[in-house]
């Protein structure tokens, strides 16, 4: 599924910079609905990656859908209060959580790190 998301938003990048590169009409034509498919595409995947890492964390602690997205919240509302936190102390935080409820073998299967 990735492959095939990757060659769409490809084949939109190279119809985009042909368009610029001669500002053709028919250029034009052609990217514009490229752009609509990937976005489309990009949308889906993102939507359906968000679907699974939900179910995962729903079976890693045996709860219902709604206390799992509470979850989640409750770790973004953190985020905000404090601060604008740059990657290394934000996924230090995020690790201490999910470590905390004991989701780090869940982290690793979704992210590829067996």
């Amino acid at each position: 599924m990735d492959n095939e998301i990757n060659l769409i938003v490809l084949q939109k990048n190279l119809a985009y910079k042909k368009y610029l590169q001669t500002k053709n009409i028919d250029n034009e034509i052609e990217f514009k609905p490229r752009r609509v498919v990937a976005k489309r595409e990009t949308r889906q995947g993102h939507r359906k990656f968000w679907e699974q890492f939900i179910s995962y964390l729903e079976s890693a602690i045996h709860t219902i859908k709604q206390t799992t997205l509470k979850l989640v919240k409750h770790m973004k509302q953190n985020i905000r209060e404090s601060g604008n936190l740059s990657y290394g102390p934000r996924k230090k935080y995020f690790y201490i959580i999910i470590r905390s409820y004991g989701l780090i073998s869940v982290f690793k299967k979704i992210i590829g790190c067996q």
